[in-house]
C-alpha cells in the first residue's frame, strides 16, 4: 500500500497531477523573477 495517510484515507498523487505542479512552480517562479526584474527596470528609469 503506497501513499500519504490522512485521517482515514490514503493520498495517492498521479504522475500527471505532479507534472501538472511542478510545471505551476516553475511558472510562478518565471514570472516571480519577470516581476522583481521588471520593478528594477522602472526604478532604473526612475533615477535617470
Amino acid at each position: 500500500m503506497t501513499g500519504i495517510r490522512i485521517g482515514g484515507r490514503i493520498f495517492r498523487p498521479r504522475v500527471a497531477s505532479s507534472i501538472a505542479a511542478a510545471g505551476f512552480i516553475a511558472l510562478a517562479i518565471s514570472l516571480g523573477n519577470w516581476q522583481t526584474r521588471r520593478a528594477e527596470e522602472k526604478l532604473e528609469l526612475g533615477r535617470k
